[in-house]
């Protein structure tokens, strides 16, 4: 980092540096800015704003867990995370897994058989990876592209002299509207048996978190009013997905409340070194922000 991570820092082009200020302390700064505004000029003056802000986003969603139990609803809902002030109408979903394979544990100078767990996941890893392959070639939404499977974590062994008892993998799959944690776990399980009968191995496999996809359409009310209060501020918002995955589902889903992703800063300064988003970003989602309320609340 050229500046300390922590404290915020602004240099002379008006640039905030720190860890997280794109993703997204940017876009929560922004909205908490306009609802101390709404609510100095008196708003709203019919209908309901609510300004919600939870934990736990980059994990297990812990905090959105909790709202879906709660009566809380809306008729509409902006989440303010690093879409560069362009419309973001919906993204992927996720499923992510624990993959294991056992083996069993002896001294590696020792062991005339050795019952290896990494050998037996690398002969399972092939299968995986092909199928991903696959997936890209043949699972596409026109809108959000194709659906994912990728490998994303590797562990196996405790120490160099010692026979691995276990290899842990996690696989992390992005999923397209209509597609349900049940269907695409029941695939990965049947590509898996598949290729452990042929391998003469076993696995076990467990889905630790399942978010479904988010898409609204193009033309809804949400989307066009934002859209024409950003013309006032900058030359053109697109119409775009949002590449990575947020709480929208939990809104749009489970709820039932039209949702889009919309705030400042850019989703490339997401979890980098020097990570910064640009002071008049923030203020002009700030405004933007207060001019949506008003017209929806109208």
């Amino acid at each position: 980092w050229i500046h300390s991570p922590f404290p915020a820092f602004e240099d002379e082009e008006g640039y905030i540096y720190g860890r997280g200020t794109s993703d997204m302390k940017a876009g929560v700064a922004s909205m908490v800015y306009a609802a101390i505004c709404l609510k100095r000029l008196g708003y709203p003056r019919a209908g309901k704003l609510i300004l919600f802000l939870n934990a736990d986003e980059e994990l297990v969603n812990k905090g959105m867990k909790q709202f879906i139990k709660e009566n809380t609803t809306a008729d509409f809902a902006i989440i303010s995370e690093p879409t560069g002030l362009d419309i973001a109408i919906g993204h992927r979903g996720v499923s992510r897994y624990y993959m294991r394979t056992k083996g069993e544990a002896g001294h590696s100078c020792y062991v005339k058989n050795p019952n290896n767990a990494i050998e037996k996941m690398n002969k399972l890893l092939p299968y995986i990876f092909n199928y991903g392959v696959e997936l890209r070639k043949n699972r596409i939404n026109d809108f959000l592209g194709s659906a994912i499977s990728n490998v994303t974590t590797i562990k196996g062994g405790i120490a160099g002299n010692i026979i691995p008892d276990e290899c842990v993998i996690e696989i992390d799959r992005r999923v397209l509207p209509g597609e349900t944690k049940e269907g695409v776990t029941q695939e990965y399980i049947e590509l898996l048996n598949e290729a452990a009968q042929k391998e003469g191995v076993d696995f076990e496999l467990e889905n630790y978190t399942f978010l479904p996809a988010s898409l609204i359409d193009k033309e809804h009310v949400l989307v066009e009013t934002v859209k024409e209060i950003s013309k006032k501020y900058k030359e053109y918002s697109h119409i775009k997905s949002f590449e990575a995955t947020c709480e929208a589902p939990f809104f749009s889903v489970y709820k039932g409340i039209p949702t889009i992703i919309f705030g400042p800063g850019s989703l490339n300064q997401a979890h980098v070194k020097n990570e910064r988003v640009h002071k008049s970003e923030v203020i002009m989602a700030g405004k933007i922000f207060v001019e949506v309320a008003i017209k929806l609340l109208s």
